[in-house]
């Protein structure tokens, strides 16, 4: 059947991305955590959004605060590289209370505590000042309320660094997710090849779940006839076949940019689909509704 065959090689691509995108995701994040780019850049953005590009002042301090750092001595931030327990995340309402608290009791004269009003007058930055300043008289000096203003000023900001990272990591898993594909040979035009003139494929791969550790999805897909790996001569398949060569591997690892999740979720769809069949007419003709009551 020409429907059941083109379900079958859509569920075959979805399979084959589904599971190099878990191994390209499993790759980014081991180099993400190895090199602290998530630490790295929230250390950044803070800095940025306190004007303490030498981490100082304001940033320094916050990054000390038992709030956003509980098991640090307090003491740990000096400098940029100084710090080993850097965060990767700081949830919005306790970086609004480790502000608040700096601002208020400043770790160089811990005994002094100012009112919210002074101690923001006392800000250095003149630009943190007014912004400040300008939610202090929004709230009419209400704690609770201003507390909740830096919060969504502090989520606005993180929306925008969480975007400046993810396409950075985009950048990353798409060089990683290229350099697998051309390692596999993981074409796209021989993949879908491969499951148009063997139906049969498709029943000989192990259907991998999101819980699925990468090594061994990989390890399962490798195992079947899949049309991976390169001739014994690379250079005659690039020179007959290098257009298809080209946009077919390009193609797979702008396939894998989607991620995982989307390819499992679009395969989860494709199997229904091919298990649902053709709906017969008898299935799909209204059944008469029964009468109810008593005849009169």
């Amino acid at each position: 059947m020409l429907l059941g065959d083109i379900v079958n090689v859509f569920i075959g691509l979805a399979l084959t991305y589904a599971t190099l995108s878990l191994v390209v995701s499993a790759i980014t994040e081991a180099i993400a955590s190895i090199f602290k780019w998530r630490a790295n850049t929230l250390l950044a953005g803070l800095k940025t959004l306190l004007n303490d590009p030498n981490l100082t002042g304001l940033a320094r301090d916050i990054l000390n605060h038992a709030a956003i750092n509980p098991r640090g001595s307090g003491t740990d931030v000096t400098t940029a590289t100084s710090y080993a327990l850097r965060p990767s995340y700081i949830p919005a309402p306790q970086f609004a209370a480790a502000l608040i608290d700096v601002i208020q009791r400043p770790p160089t004269n811990p005994t002094v505590n100012l009112t919210l009003k002074a101690a923001i007058a006392g800000i250095p930055d003149a630009q943190l000042r007014s912004l400040l300043q300008g939610f202090y008289e929004r709230t009419g000096g209400d704690l609770e309320s201003f507390h909740a203003h830096l919060a969504t000023w502090f989520d606005a900001a993180m929306d925008r660094l969480s975007g400046d990272y993810k396409r950075q990591i985009q950048l990353v898993s798409f060089l990683i997710g290229l350099a697998i594909t051309a390692a596999l040979n993981a074409n796209t035009f021989d993949i879908t090849r491969a499951f148009w003139l063997q139906p049969t494929l498709v029943e000989q791969i192990h259907m991998v779940t999101p819980g699925t550790p990468a090594p061994q999805a990989l390890h399962d897909l490798l195992n079947t006839n899949f049309p991976f790996g390169w001739p014994k001569d690379i250079f005659d398949t690039l020179r007959y076949k290098p257009f298809d060569t080209v946009f077919g591997l390009l193609m797979t690892a702008i396939s894998l940019l989607f991620g995982a999740p989307f390819w499992f979720d679009l395969l989860q769809r494709f199997v229904q689909l091919r298990g649902t069949g053709p709906v017969p007419d008898a299935a799909i003709t209204p059944t008469p509704r029964p009468q109810t009551g008593s005849a009169s």
